[in-house]
């Protein structure tokens, strides 16, 4: 006896009963996966939880753990943007508010045990610790609930971690404690909750939503399946009426709750003006994304669910209806969205699966070689993953990633006591925020929801040092300029480290492998350990350098400014190259 596809007329609602039923009455007659193999499967799910113990590499994490310290300290939501000078000056609608509070919490808790509990030595990790132990326990939620939202739908239980594996080694790379992520164990829940034939965890979903309305704002993705199921046709059967009508229950508590939440109905408006904001920057943000090589895995994984469930005949109309819409949202929203995508076809691909599979566990010989190619693909899976995004060791532990911020930069600006604005790259935005707020805002950061649709272009122009900055940088009170070589390879004939160059206001005071900083030439630096280069001007090319070089002593001054930068970074490989050049030609 083996597992048969459904008839044509059948659905996703009576399939997956089916299914279940047939693997049950086969089980009696034919064994299952040797259970070895099933123990193999189980500590690889257990060895992928614990790799997400990991440093802090999101921007957006280090800003959300920032800004629930000020919920904390002023004991209310920001209702306006307080960390961005250029953000827009209408209302600002905070959905992370709930998990900035939750990961702020962490990283107090952890602080607290770590200075205890910790020998002296671990003291310098701090709350880092919670952090770390917070990214786990995200981590083995989703999975947690991943198999068993495979198991219920049909699959066997090694495929079943075979398949969560796979889609957790895919998600590993980008993984980090941030409301992004945050919300993947909710966003699977939902989709337990909806397939459910039973009517009692249904109740589920209007909290569900509401609390995941405080957390980040791509809840509308939670109505993607109710909607589907509860809109698309199903065969006459008993209590497929009534399941109908829960399911309308259901996606009006979920409206209903979406407002429960402290701005209310000013919620629908900020949703709507985010998605614009998205669609506007949509095709810059894929196109940066596609060069991502952790969104390239988990997108060619996905497709890989999808023609494998598609090859077997294992998608129905609603789960084309929820890929669409999914595949929509990732194309036109967020590059994010292949999370979910990527979640939402783990069922369909495992069923398909344990299809293929059905009929063969029973010759002793397949099944020990069926099981074995399965964790191989599993650990070879892992392996490609781990090289290709170049997780390297710095990767795991707790604390901040090393060499992936401006931190001694931002420890120079620290030691300024002025209160005023950084030009900044947009991606260090978060971490700056976290650093030196409030007595330095950023200019900009990732959060496109409190910026005006285009203004990344214009933020770009800025860089690029077309007419106009002097007074962008006037407007926002800018006194800092911290970027990094980055810039100079991304625009090499012509950027703002030119126009710095020549502009007797701004002043290059440091240059290391993260960074390079100007400042105003009217900061007072002498209660500070930073000074002027007298003729370095980091971020320029060597022959735009030395054009500025007219005699002798600009000359061992030159190369001077290029010894004080070694000292600062010794791994500086531009100025090592430059002082070697230096040297050689005087």
């Amino acid at each position: 006896m083996t597992n048969s596809p459904p008839t044509k007329a059948a659905t996703e609602d009576e399939a997956i009963p089916a299914d279940r039923e047939r693997n049950e009455s086969d089980a009696r007659f034919h064994p299952g996966p040797p259970v070895i193999f099933t123990a193999i499967g189980c500590l690889l799910l257990l060895v992928l939880i614990v790799a997400h113990w990991r440093t802090v590499e999101s921007s957006a994490a280090l800003f959300q753990i920032k800004a629930g310290d000020v919920i904390y300290n002023t004991g209310e939501i920001p209702n306006r943007d307080i960390f961005s000078a250029a953000s827009r000056v209408d209302a600002w609608v905070f959905f992370e508010w709930l998990w900035s509070m939750g990961a702020s919490a962490a990283y107090r808790t952890g602080e607290l045990i770590v200075e205890r509990v910790a020998p002296v030595s671990l003291h310098r990790l701090g709350g880092w610790i919670g952090i770390s132990v917070v990214n786990v326990v995200l981590a083995a939620l989703t999975y947690g609930l991943l198999v068993f939202r495979l198991r219920n739908r049909g699959s066997g239980l090694l495929v079943a971690l075979s398949v969560t594996v796979l889609t957790g080694v895919a998600l590993l790379p980008g993984f980090q404690p941030e409301a992004a992520y945050a919300v993947l164990p909710l966003y699977v829940l939902s989709l337990i909750i909806t397939e459910a034939r039973s009517r009692l965890p249904m109740v589920l979903f209007a909290p569900l939503v509401a609390l995941w309305a405080n957390m980040h704002g791509s809840v509308v993705v939670a109505f993607i399946a109710p909607l589907a199921s509860l809109l698309l046709p199903a065969p006459a059967q008993s209590g497929e009426t009534r399941r109908k009508l829960y399911l309308a229950v259901i996606i009006a508590a979920g409206v209903v709750a979406l407002f429960l939440n402290p701005h209310s109905v000013r919620i629908v408006p900020a949703l709507w003006d985010l998605a614009r904001v998205q669609a506007a920057g949509g095709a810059s943000g894929l196109g940066a994304a596609v060069l991502d090589m952790s969104f390239i895995i988990r997108l060619a994984l996905a497709a890989v669910f999808f023609l494998l469930a598609l090859a077997t005949r294992r998608l129905t109309l609603r789960d084309g209806f929820s890929i669409v819409i999914l595949g929509v949202a990732l194309c036109v929203l967020s590059s994010e969205t292949v999370n979910f995508l990527l979640l939402y076809l783990s069922a369909p691909a495992a069923r398909a699966i344990t299809q293929l599979l059905a009929g063969t566990w029973q010759i002793n010989r397949v099944r020990y070689l069926a099981a074995s190619a399965t964790l191989l693909l599993c650990v070879g899976w892992a392996a490609m993953t781990v090289f290709s995004a170049r997780l390297t060791p710095d990767a795991w532990g707790a604390g901040i990633r090393p060499r992936v911020f401006p931190e001694t930069a931002a420890g120079r600006l620290a030691a300024i006591p002025l209160r005023a604005t950084i030009l900044n790259l947009s991606d260090d935005g978060g971490y700056l925020s976290w650093r030196l707020w409030p007595t330095w805002k950023v200019a900009a950061d990732n959060r496109m929801e409190v910026y005006e649709p285009g203004f990344f272009d214009r933020y770009e122009d800025i860089w690029l040092g077309r007419p106009g900055w002097p007074a962008y940088l006037s407007l926002w009170r800018v006194h800092a300029v911290l970027g990094n070589a980055d810039v100079s390879n991304r625009y090499p004939s012509h950027n703002l480290y030119y126009e710095l160059a020549t502009s007797e206001e701004w002043a290059a005071v440091y240059w290391d492998r993260q960074s390079i900083l100007y400042l105003k030439s009217d900061i007072e630096l002498a209660s500070t350990n930073l000074s002027e280069f007298r003729q370095l001007k980091p971020g320029l090319p060597w022959n735009e350098m030395t054009a500025l070089l007219q005699t002798p002593e600009e000359w061992r001054e030159f190369k001077a400014d290029l010894r004080r930068a070694l000292i600062d970074d010794p791994g500086n490989a531009i100025a090592q190259e430059f002082l070697r050049r230096a040297e050689s030609q005087n």
